[in-house]
């Protein structure tokens, strides 16, 4: 096959003259043949980079279908349903979020959420008393405000993946929670998104949901 290469002087786009490299050689494939090679051919980074937002996109979709049928099941105590829940859609869900959503600024409000209950006069009221209400409210609601001021200071928090570390963080307070005080950190932790949720993202919202859901579902497959 010949091969032939020629060179041009043409202006380029500042007006100056130029040097171009011109290849004329015919590649040796048909229209066809030139078909077969592309779809073979490794995908620019660009290319990869949009296929795999298009593919968290879809995740994200299915584990948010999947959580709404999860939060209806729990509304009706369907417990044998749930239970089925715990090793299919419920842990796709659960990975989903954890994987994509939860970042670092995320973690840092739930944690210190556990830790203003924990370590403060929080986990001793009585919530039966409307008064002891609006206080825990307006405690959490105080400290919540106080972490965004701090995350605003270090950004870099809200691109830092913590999905792992989130989960580890809720099931240890649940643990140390349950043997301290004989009851289910869980509903507390339910407690907590309730009288929190215009004040917690929807991330945090919904990871807290998922993971709250998810052990108790795997509670009772034991």
């Amino acid at each position: 096959m010949a091969h032939g290469v020629s060179f041009v002087v043409f202006p380029d786009q500042n007006n100056l003259n130029q040097v171009f490299t011109v290849d004329p050689t015919p590649t040796g494939v048909n229209a066809n043949e030139e078909k077969l090679l592309a779809e073979f051919r490794d995908q620019s980074i660009e290319e990869k980079e949009a296929l795999a937002e298009a593919e968290i996109s879809v995740e994200k979709l299915k584990a948010q279908q999947d959580l709404n049928e999860i939060e209806k099941i729990i509304g009706l105590n369907d417990l044998d349903s749930l239970k089925k829940l715990s090793n299919g859609k419920l842990e796709e869900a659960l990975n989903t979020i954890l994987k994509y959503e939860v970042k670092a600024d995320n973690l840092k409000i739930i944690n210190n959420l556990l830790s203003a209950y924990w370590y403060s006069p929080l986990n001793k009221i009585n919530f039966n008393q409307a008064d002891n209400q609006f206080y825990f409210k307006d405690t959490l609601k105080a400290e919540i405000n106080r972490v965004k001021n701090e995350i605003e200071i270090n950004p870099e928090l809200k691109d830092k993946p913590a999905g792992s570390e989130l989960f580890n963080s809720i099931k240890d307070f649940n643990t140390k929670f349950n043997k301290n005080s004989g009851t289910n950190g869980l509903d507390l932790i339910d407690r907590i998104i309730d009288i929190n949720k215009s004040e917690l993202s929807v991330t945090e919202h919904r990871a807290l949901t998922v993971i709250t859901n998810y052990l108790r579902a795997k509670k009772m497959a034991e």
